[in-house]
């Protein structure tokens, strides 16, 4: 082996050059170059200071974050001082729940956020979960009623003559399909009759529109019926505890049971059938029936609505790992929606039974024995009819 003059080379069969050599050499260099990591960005704006400039706009805040700036700073309160949200040495608070809510609110995916936050994906991604588990904790302390024994009657109801017939109800049942991404495996089981992979939610809202049940663990091929059997058996402490004489409104997709009063079958009720242009007027003690239960019971299809338009990541949940989290994201959603209603009251912290530490104590006892009572759906058509009667004689 010898070295010529140009430097370190070989030569001779099957050896490189000089030039060889400093072209793997560069080469090399630039395999180095690119593998660097990216450099640090130096952000103009920092996720927190944006934040509290938009904030200080009502319009750009409800756009950005949904909530207004004293709702944005209640909801803060109450998640560090009852359910244990805190900060990071790099994120405050303040700023992991602006994640939160800016992701909740435009369904934006975690790049945008990343973004926008001048955060990276796993920090965005690991803030946002944070949130969610307090935001889970609160959903389990205010998704049911401010009376779980349902001691007082709603008074618009009582108030206006066409509805006060039907001044024991105590609320309205429905489900409502939330688009997801599932997995391969799942994604058949998602699937409803519409072909779309959704979650079938189901939902008991008051008659002031609080969300006071919420299930969202099952997919959207099930039954709306079976998801009511369900809850019943599997929530006995949480599930509404309705008492005798009081009821919920559902639709003809569930049972007629005891607490549970549904239309009558066959008859018009549909607002597609009863209250669209040129529709004829409701005819006869059922269908006069019919509308005023189909009316009363918009209450939490509007509920829906409300919760969708406000928190967009409604519209279609995103693909994640743990199946569970779409569910999570459903009970924060409506828990949200519950916060802005009981916020209105500026007094809730002290005054509102779920909020203030002391909970009203339950008197009725679980739901399930009315429920399954032999005699469940004929004592509740006889109330139908009874209601039927009143409202087409004394209030038609």
């Amino acid at each position: 082996m010898s070295y010529g003059a140009g430097g370190s080379s070989w030569n001779g069969g099957g050896h490189t050059s000089s030039e060889e050599e400093d072209a793997i050499i560069e080469y090399m260099a630039a395999t180095l170059d690119f593998n660097e990591r990216a450099p640090r960005r130096i952000p103009v704006q920092t996720g927190i200071s944006w934040m509290m400039d938009t904030m200080a706009n009502r319009s750009q805040c409800r756009a950005m974050f949904r909530l207004t700036a004293e709702e944005i700073h209640n909801l803060h309160d109450l998640l560090v001082t009852s359910f244990g949200l805190v900060g990071t040495a790099g994120v405050c608070s303040m700023e992991k729940l602006g994640i939160f809510l800016y992701t909740m609110g435009g369904n934006r995916p975690i790049r945008d956020a990343n973004n926008r936050w001048v955060r990276s994906n796993s920090t965005v991604s690991v803030h946002f979960h944070h949130v969610l588990q307090a935001m889970n904790d609160l959903a389990g302390k205010i998704l049911k009623p401010v009376d779980p024994n349902f001691l007082d009657y709603n008074p618009q109801i009582l108030q206006e003559n066409p509805f006060k017939p039907f001044y024991q109800s105590v609320g309205a049942v429905d489900g409502t399909h939330i688009p997801v991404l599932p997995n391969a495996a799942s994604a058949m089981q998602h699937r409803n009759r519409h072909h779309i992979t959704t979650r079938n939610v189901l939902v008991i809202c008051d008659h002031d529109g609080r969300i006071i049940f919420c299930d969202a663990g099952w997919p959207g091929s099930v039954h709306d019926q079976r998801i009511l059997n369900e809850a019943v058996q599997a929530y006995p402490y949480d599930f509404p505890r309705v008492p005798l004489g009081r009821y919920l409104l559902v639709d003809s997709g569930f049972p007629t049971r005891m607490g549970f009063l549904a239309p009558y079958p066959h008859v018009r009720y549909h607002r597609d059938q009863l209250a669209v242009e040129g529709a004829p007027p409701p005819v006869g003690r059922e269908e006069t029936f019919n509308h005023r239960h189909s009316t009363l019971r918009g209450i939490v299809e509007r509920q829906f609505g409300i919760a969708k338009k406000m928190w967009k990541i409604l519209k279609e949940i995103p693909y994640y790992r743990d199946e569970d989290i779409p569910a999570r994201i459903i009970h924060a959603a409506f828990a949200l929606h519950n916060f802005r209603l009981d916020s209105k009251d500026p007094t809730y912290r002290f005054t509102n039974a779920l909020y203030n530490g002391n909970p009203v104590p339950l008197l009725n006892d679980s739901f399930d024995h009315m429920y399954y009572a032999t005699n469940s759906e004929a004592a509740m058509c006889m109330l139908r009819d009874c209601i039927a009667d009143d409202a087409y004689n004394n209030y038609h």
